[in-house]
């Protein structure tokens, strides 16, 4: 079954701790099951303030590949879909994470903050 939502959508994925975070499908496999996500800060309060401005590559704060299955129930509601999508701008790179488990790259400049910060749920920023 192809997925139902585009590279380039954006949508919110839900905090342990409250708010809401961007993503960005940078990738989709042809027959859904498995994506490639762009996450971003700061934690947003509501819906209400979902804004597509500032959604690039290298203001991410953690990128990984992901079941669809929160896309697909509505878990993770799509709000929209970048404006100038150019799926070139988009590194497709994702390295394993040492441990087996998941499948996660996060930017150097940004990795201890952001592991942590992930972590606990705060994609506020700093």
């Amino acid at each position: 079954m192809k997925p139902s939502y585009p590279d380039g959508s954006v949508f919110l994925v839900p905090l342990r701790d409250g708010g809401l975070a961007r993503g960005v499908v940078a990738r989709s496999a042809p027959r859904g099951k498995l994506l490639l996500g762009y996450f971003f800060g700061p934690r947003l309060v509501s819906r209400k303030e979902v804004a597509l401005s500032g959604l690039e590559p290298e203001n991410t704060i953690l990128r990984l590949r992901s079941g669809d299955l929160g896309l697909l129930k509505g878990l993770w509601p799509v709000v929209g879909k970048l404006p100038d999508w150019n799926p070139a701008e988009w590194a497709d790179a994702v390295r394993r994470d040492p441990t087996g488990h998941s499948e996660v790259c996060i930017d150097k400049v940004r990795r201890q903050r952001s592991e942590q910060d992930f972590e606990r749920g705060d994609l506020g920023g700093r």
